[in-house]
């Protein structure tokens, strides 16, 4: 993010900031990118009741992880394998080796959200609200 010609990695830290050779420091800063860039606006638009807007940057951060974390640049293949990874519900089959809950979110929401504008299949994300 571009403030006043200042170039931020996250909301609270600047890339000239950045110690590159301290991981400690960089792990706290990849963090506060993740929640503030990411997690935080999420949270505001479903509390907003945005709940597309919502799904698609909870979208866009599934993508950015696996990005980093899987890093193949085959899009299909790091989301599905992040999700199953890091997400206890997107393991295993459905109705085949091919048909994972995975497979259907990146297809449906994924690519629903991201290329039509849309969840296909009737697929909804649910408001998550706290009482």
């Amino acid at each position: 993010m571009n403030v006043r010609d200042v170039l931020y990695f996250s909301p609270k830290y600047k890339f000239s900031d950045l110690k590159w050779g301290n991981k400690t420091s960089l792990i706290i800063a990849f963090r506060n990118r993740v929640d503030g860039f990411y997690l935080e606006p999420a949270k505001q638009l479903n509390k907003d009741k945005s709940g597309f807007a919502t799904g698609v940057l909870c979208i866009t951060t599934v993508d950015f992880l696996a990005r980093i974390s899987i890093g193949t640049d085959r899009v299909r293949e790091r989301i599905t394998d992040w999700l199953k990874t890091n997400i206890v519900g997107f393991r295993g089959n459905l109705n085949s080796p091919k048909q994972t809950l995975a497979n259907r979110f990146y297809d449906e929401f994924r690519n629903g959200l991201v290329h039509e504008g849309r969840i296909k299949n009737a697929g909804q994300f649910p408001m998550v609200t706290k009482n």
